[in-house]
């Protein structure tokens, strides 16, 4: 029996999904790719993931597809180091050369880019994505639909809001409120 996987999106992120999904098996899969505009057909032997990196557009389609009772599964490089005191949600991707330490709770429909660091006993929201080389220090709280730019640093034991965003190569060392962007070291309030 041939399983395919349905990668919801078309842009970059979906090239990276197809790679990783390439990466883990070798034979009986086929990939489709679906687009917004296009209607999503069900059937048990799909394998749905969401490729978009926006956290407010993955969390919508997520949602969309829980109604209509399709789930998502969990993709990980097989290169990726997981505690086994871990835990992590469905519909969440990780990919290559990746660190989970012990206690660390990854919530749904998450982007883990490669080479990132997440400390012990740190928790990552729902839909958030953490883009390629950062790190995140142990005993850190992450709200849900955050965006983590590339090589940014958040040091342990930071709280963060959900709905927020810091910029690549930022090194984060203070509690952001829900719905701050840091960038450049400096915090702005979304509206």
């Amino acid at each position: 029996m041939i399983s395919e996987f349905v990668i919801l999106g078309n842009g970059d992120g979906s090239k990276e999904v197809a790679d990783l999904i390439n990466s883990n098996y070798k034979k009986n899969f086929s990939i489709k790719f679906v687009n917004k505009k296009q209607k999503i057909k069900y059937s048990k032997n799909y394998f749905f993931l969401i490729s978009m990196g926006k956290p407010k557009i993955r969390e919508e389609i997520f949602y969309v597809l829980k109604k209509k009772k399709i789930k998502l599964i969990k993709l990980i490089h097989k290169s990726v180091y997981i505690s086994k005191f871990s835990k992590i949600g469905l519909g969440t991707i990780i990919y290559a050369n990746t660190t989970i330490g012990s206690g660390v709770k990854i919530g749904k429909n998450c982007i883990i880019g490669a080479n990132v660091s997440i400390g012990h006993d740190t928790v990552v929201g729902d839909n958030s994505v953490i883009s390629p080389g950062s790190c995140i220090g142990g005993g850190s709280k992450i709200g849900k639909n955050f965006f983590c730019g590339l090589n940014a640093t958040i040091i342990p034991y930071i709280t963060v809001g959900k709905e927020c965003n810091i910029s690549a190569a930022t090194i984060l060392k203070k509690n952001l409120k829900s719905k701050t962007k840091f960038i450049d070291g400096r915090s702005i309030k979304l509206l």
